[in-house]
């Protein structure tokens, strides 16, 4: 009946299961999407840099980007045997991080930037107790003057408000990490929050004094009465900001003991003299040696275009160069968590969701009881219409009114200190759930050298049937071969893009046998050239054979008479003839009777 008598409560009942229904549509569909199928193609993960090969280039958005390299930085990194991921620290309190865990450097940007997040709302929090406990020691000294009493309570509502508002920015930010960038956190805040500390209890003391006496005796009754008690929202803070500092503390220190830093690479310098044309190797090292690395058939992913040149200078000389960058198709690499951290993962998630909905019950409590609120300031206010107000009446309303706000405000503090601690500890802990590692092989090579022609011809003797001649290509070849296997990390988003977020270089280890087998492949190829031509099938060695015959036939019978010798070649080249027509072998032997001249 009260609900078909108070309409707006009826309205505020509707209100609330619809935002109840949209809450749970969201949780479950937000779930749910975690669990849908994984749908990834040849194009994923996402490339180091922008690819310049065409090959598989269907696949969408492959090359858009953002991505985390450049190819002269993959260059750099591979020569200079460095790893550009691992960024220095700038500011202050990322410095000073980094000083009390130096492993926190080579961790991945997203686990970097969640912990500066996490340390410095921690450093805010414990400069804003430093600046209450600073404003404390200046009211009660008297330094405040006779306002010490009323400005304490002022001041520790105040602490509450900033802390809750610090650490819900905190949640917000943990859901927003870059990929591929640090955040800067700066020390410059903490010094304005002392100073204010200072200030704020002087000035409002010095207004309390400048106050008329009757004035300020309301002042003081009236802040009396109010008297909020901020201790139970602070332990309520202070309790819930432990619990998450110690799980994703735990998590993070955990994640930082499978870092590996290694910045190792094989290489390859050597200087040959073979007999082969510049152009000629590079199509082979292109379309074979470099074709036998791909992983499964899918194809290299090349970040520098071989595109050799080749500069002649005439007289058959000239010099020659090619540079290639390409990366295999990575491999997912399972890394090497303990059960402690993927127990203590799932617990911190779990915790979230039961924090989620503490905070949802919290939020509809809250609202209803604000309505309980106004309706029962709304009963007083009438009923106090039309009537002779006294003191004691006006006193009793402002009493009731103060201890609905106390109550309302201790109320939505704790709802927005649970939802906080809720989303921090969503998001920060799907950090951990999100990274997947990937390993490839990452190749630059460099070939400069020079070249020079000359020609070899066999068989240019007189008494010769056949003839060969070839161009000699000389080459002086300085190949420059450096590898490396690398480990990757990218931090899946679930949707449509759930890997194509830039992904970063964790360690680079030797490859020495990848490189032996490059190396024992190239020269294989040079080893097995062949500089002259020569005749591989029985048709063109029988019509060589037969050639041979025509001119042995010829030399012996130079001496002949022109006719009787020239009827016999025409009738062996007639014989060859047939038979090279019905395609048979040629084993007839020339015999020529010299006719008597009598």
């Amino acid at each position: 009946m009260a609900i078909k008598q108070d309409v707006i409560r009826a309205w505020l009942y509707a209100l609330v299961g619809l935002y109840l229904l949209y809450v749970g549509l969201r949780l479950v569909a937000d779930g749910a999407i975690r669990l849908f199928r994984f749908y990834v193609g040849r194009s994923s993960p996402s490339s180091l840099s922008k690819k310049k090969n065409k090959a598989g280039s269907s696949g969408g958005d492959y090359n858009q980007g953002p991505f985390a390299y450049s190819p002269e930085q993959l260059e750099s990194m591979l020569n200079g045997r460095k790893n550009l991921t691992f960024k220095e620290p700038s500011a202050w309190l990322e410095q000073l991080l980094h000083t009390i865990y130096p492993s926190l450097l080579f961790a991945p940007y997203r686990m970097r930037n969640l912990a500066q997040e996490l340390f410095s709302t921690v450093v805010t929090t414990m400069a804003a107790l430093v600046a209450y406990s600073i404003s404390y020691f200046v009211c009660s000294n008297g330094l405040a003057g006779k306002a010490g009493t009323i400005i304490i309570p002022i001041m520790s509502v105040g602490l509450l408000v900033y802390l809750t508002f610090v650490w819900l920015r905190a949640a917000n930010l943990t859901k927003t990490f870059s990929d591929h960038q640090l955040s800067v956190k700066s020390a410059f805040g903490l010094s304005r929050l002392i100073g204010f500390s200072i200030l704020v209890p002087v000035l409002l003391g010095y207004g309390y004094n400048q106050l008329p006496q009757d004035i300020a005796k309301e002042v003081l009754s009236v802040a009396q009465m109010i008297s909020f008690n901020a201790w139970f929202n602070l332990l309520l803070l202070f309790g819930l900001v432990l619990l998450v500092l110690s799980s994703q503390g735990f998590l993070l220190h955990q994640r930082l003991k499978v870092v590996n830093a290694t910045t190792e690479v094989s290489e390859y310098r050597e200087n040959l003299q073979e007999s082969v044309h510049p152009r000629e190797l590079f199509i082979h090292l292109e379309n074979s040696i470099l074709a036998n690395l791909r992983y499964k058939e899918m194809p290299n992913r090349v970040y520098q275009d071989l595109e050799p040149s080749l500069d002649e200078q005439g007289k058959g000389k000239g010099n020659f160069h090619g540079q290639l960058l390409l990366e295999t198709q990575p491999v997912h690499e399972a890394i090497g968590f303990s059960d402690v951290f993927k127990i203590v993962r799932f617990g911190s998630s779990f915790i979230a969701q039961i924090l989620t909905v503490l905070g949802v019950g919290l939020t509809v409590w809250a609202v209803f009881d604000g309505y309980d609120g106004y309706q029962l300031i709304t009963h007083e206010v009438q009923h106090l219409q039309g009537m002779r107000v006294n003191e004691a009446d006006l006193y009793a309303l402002i009493e009731k009114i103060a201890n609905f706000a106390v109550s309302f405000l201790t109320l939505l503090f704790a709802m927005t200190a649970v939802k906080s601690a809720a989303k921090i500890l969503k998001h920060s802990t799907h950090h951990f759930w999100a990274e997947i590692q990937f390993n490839s092989l990452l190749i630059w090579m460099k070939m400069d050298g020079t070249f020079n022609e000359s020609k070899i011809s066999t068989g240019m003797s007189i008494h010769d049937s056949t003839r060969s001649e070839n161009v000699l290509v000389r080459s002086s070849i300085s190949p420059w071969f450096i590898c490396s296997r690398i480990t990757s990390s990218v931090f899946v988003r679930s949707g449509k893009q759930n890997l194509e977020v830039p992904r970063l270089i964790m360690s680079m280890m030797k490859t020495d046998s990848e490189m032996k087998l490059i190396t024992a492949e190239l020269k294989k190829f040079l080893q097995n050239r062949e500089s002259i031509a020569a005749i591989r099938n029985e048709q063109d060695l029988g019509h060589t054979n037969t050639i041979f015959q025509v001119n042995e036939a010829t030399r012996a019978h130079i001496n002949l008479p022109q006719d009787t010798a020239l009827m016999g070649i025409v009738g062996a080249q007639r014989h060859i003839e047939e038979s090279t027509t019905n395609d048979n072998e040629f084993e007839t032997a020339l015999s020529l009777e010299p006719t008597n001249s009598n």
